[in-house]
């Protein structure tokens, strides 16, 4: 909210204290502010004035030094969290777009330090399509001299820039007026520093390796132990570590690139970036933990040996919001062990206030410089060429927002002490103090902190708290004026389903792969089944006729048929690759070739078949006798598939699916029960479609047993867990319990 403008000034504003060069300095104080946008400030309040802020103070704005401008990016969510001056390092703002400015008082625009054109590799070895063209060493001093006369203040060179270049156009930029940074690729900073470059970009870059690519940096930086001496950049280097990055990548890959609050035409860019393009294995989220946790170890290091910082948030990269990502990279340098005000001095356009200036100002709350870190939330205020802004937040977002617990939440006992919270969709684990279960049960449904009491929490910290569980996921903020969303699903279900994507093994082990031919060592007869030799229906017809049928005929089925239908739908065609990978090929579709799905056969009436149960070898095309007609086998297929079928006779042969889980695990690991589920929805449609073919009647049921309990499975019940059922006979003359129904 524009509160005061320039045109009615002077204007005295009463505050609560002053960041001065020497530090906070609580206290009345008044700040007065000219018309031309300067300003003093004094001890005191001289009344009247025109506004009060007792419990905040005033301090320098902050200055983004890494942001890329483009339509994508509204300036004002900068200037609303108290950045009034950015510093774009590669864009077309400049050339094919104008430098925004502000034209009108009321215009919330920053400050605009212009980087000039991004310089990367000549022709097509440029990354960016904003990048500037170039074929050869002749052209740069031309490029160097169109930017210093376009009103540019730096040049950027980028990663596949050649290093052999790096002293040429650095000489040059210098004497045009130009500073120059680097964003180094492989190993190339070492060169930069040496070429006299101004500032270094990115803290993951600063390797001696050839890394190519964010999962080979985040490996390299995981891999650091605390003797490496690398990164190690002469006393006086200047660095913008861009951590923010990094944990927001890292965010939005566990949230599976959801990229809220973001512009759709930015969301499209970054899904074709190859990091973002597919989800990250285990392996990679492991590396990139330990990569961040290693980079916040080297900032120390890098601080004592004399590196100078300056702070940018490389907005807007994915989940890096303008303005606000800009506290979270200064709460991440102190998280690393930087000091408060040395931290808000390397991210302020001063280093502290003066009796007068005409820099832009910042109020922030008293407690922003108390302990723990920044809020990062939009400023109180706003001082910006002499008219005042009021963030409307001050008095309305603590009553606005609700919060939630994130559905996505579920309680774990695992092997840790206490319970644990489980993030299903990030796989971030949380241990849980007894204090805290309260908070998260009241959060079931959308509620506002004043609804929570927590023993032992003011308003205050109880706030922070929230907003901090916001930033790990834990809650999830609620706008009030919004929808209620409760989600569908339950917390396990959530889990399930985050689970299905996520997996896989990047290296199977032989002593791990169980054999794709399992064997019943208590067979009591061995029945070798026909060849198929019945005629086969169009698919075009096959895919018109088939349907479910719980109706079945009395008559038993032949034999004949039987044998078809197994060989049709579910016999070995051969193996897959090299016998010790244990993949083959069949009918049906599975997941890498494993093909878990054991089909045991609960026979009532086939003809020229004993009744009981049975295992179907795919290999030799042949049923094993297992067990004979039993009491319970008659209670099986009722449960099963009477039961579930809504029918009183049972069908002449009843499958019992199972999964011999183990060959899919050695290769999916973590998405070993997705993979059955979809492995036996494929084998269903396969069944179902063959029955059709011999105009059989079938009909599947997905009642299943948590823990198998058929008799006849005898050595493998462990083995194997159930994953369906399918009834399988001849159709009925008359199907009483068909559906009429006719599309229109």
């Amino acid at each position: 909210m524009h509160l005061l403008c320039r045109t009615g000034g002077p204007h005295r504003v009463a505050i609560g204290g002053v960041l001065g060069l020497d530090g906070v300095r609580e206290g009345p104080h008044t700040l007065t502010v000219q018309p031309s946008g300067s300003w003093t400030v004094r001890p005191g309040v001289d009344e009247p004035v025109a506004a009060r802020f007792p419990r905040a103070l005033v301090a320098p704005a902050l200055h983004d030094a890494h942001v890329h401008l483009g339509t994508g990016v509204d300036l004002s969510d900068y200037v609303a969290y108290g950045v009034s001056r950015v510093r774009d390092l590669g864009s077309v703002v400049g050339t094919e777009l104008e430098v925004p400015l502000a034209r009108r008082c009321t215009d919330l625009v920053p400050e605009i330090v212009l980087g000039g054109p991004l310089v990367d590799g000549t022709g097509r070895r440029r990354r960016f399509p904003f990048a500037v063209e170039w074929d050869g060493p002749d052209d740069l001093p031309s490029l160097v001299d169109s930017a210093a006369a376009r009103g540019a203040r730096w040049l950027k060179l980028y990663t596949r820039f050649p290093t052999a270049l790096y002293g040429p156009v650095v000489a040059h930029a210098h004497a045009r007026g130009l500073k120059v940074t680097a964003h180094p690729g492989p190993g190339a900073f070492p060169a930069a520093v040496r070429a006299g470059v101004d500032e270094l970009q990115h803290l993951v870059c600063l390797t001696p390796f050839d890394d190519r690519g964010t999962h080979a940096l985040h490996r390299r930086w995981a891999t650091r132990r605390p003797e490496d001496r690398w990164p190690r950049v002469p006393a006086g280097t200047a660095v913008c570590p861009t951590l923010v990055v990094h944990h927001r990548l890292l965010d939005e890959a566990e949230r599976g690139w959801a990229f809220t609050g973001h512009d759709p035409a930015l969301v499209g860019l970054w899904r074709a970036m190859p990091v973002v393009a597919k989800p990250w294995t285990d392996a990679e989220f492991a590396d990139a933990h330990a990569a961040i946790a290693a980079m916040a170890d080297a900032v120390p290091d890098l601080h004592r040996a004399g590196v100078r910082w300056t702070v940018g948030s490389d907005t807007p990269n994915p989940g890096v919001l303008p303005g606000r990502s800009m506290w979270e990279e200064m709460n991440l340098l102190m998280a690393a062990g930087l000091g408060k005000t040395e931290v808000f001095a390397s991210a302020a356009v001063a280093k502290g206030l003066g009796d007068s200036g005409d820099d832009a100002l910042v109020v922030l709350p008293l407690s922003a410089f108390g302990p723990g870190p920044f809020p990062v939330e939009p400023v109180t205020a706003v001082l910006q060429r002499g008219c005042l802004f009021v963030a409307e937040h001050a008095t309305r977002v603590v009553t606005r927002t609700r919060y939630q617990r994130s559905p996505w939440l579920y309680l774990d006992w695992g092997d840790e002490k206490g319970v644990v919270a489980v993030d299903s969709r990030s796989q971030r684990r949380f241990r849980v103090r007894p204090d805290m279960l309260p908070l998260l049960t009241a959060l079931a449904t959308p509620t506002l902190p004043e609804e929570v009491t927590l023993p032992g929490y003011s308003p205050d910290r109880l706030a922070d708290l929230l907003r901090t569980l916001v930033d790990l996921g834990i809650v999830h903020a609620v706008g009030a004026d919004g929808p209620v969303r409760h989600s569908e699903w339950t917390p396990g279900e959530l889990a399930v389903h985050a689970q299905a994507g996520r997996g896989g093994k990047p290296r199977m082990r032989a002593r791990d792969i169980p054999p794709a031919h399992l064997v019943h060592r208590d067979v009591t007869r061995t029945i070798r089944l026909p060849e198929p030799d019945l005629p086969s229906r169009s698919l075009a017809d096959v895919l018109l006729t088939r349907r479910s049928i719980r109706d079945f005929d009395t008559a038993p089925l032949s034999l004949t048929k039987l044998s078809t239908f197994l060989g049709r739908a579910a016999r070995v065609r051969g193996r897959l690759g090299p016998e010790l990978w244990q993949t083959t090929r069949r009918p049906s579709a599975a997941g890498g070739g494993r093909h878990s799905l054991e089909l045991y056969l609960v026979v009532r009436a086939v003809d020229d078949l004993e009744a009981g149960a049975y295992h179907y070898d795919p290999f030799d095309h042949a049923l094993h006798r297992l067990q004979p007609w039993t009491p319970e086998l008659h209670q099986l297929q009722h449960q099963l598939l009477c039961r579930p079928m809504v029918v009183d006779t049972a069908p002449p042969v009843s499958f019992y699916l199972a999964s011999y889980f183990r060959r899919v695990q050695c290769k999916y690991g973590a998405m070993t029960l997705s993979v059955i589920y979809r492995d036996t929805g494929c084998l269903l449609q396969t069944l179902y479609l063959v029955a059709a073919d011999l105009d059989l009647a079938a009909c599947a049921t997905a009642a299943t047993e948590t823990e198998p309990t058929p008799t006849f499975l005898r050595e493998h019940r462990e083995d194997l867990i159930h994953t369906a059922n399918f009834a399988l006979g001849l159709p009925a003359p008359n199907e009483p319990n068909a559906v009429d129904f006719h599309p229109r």
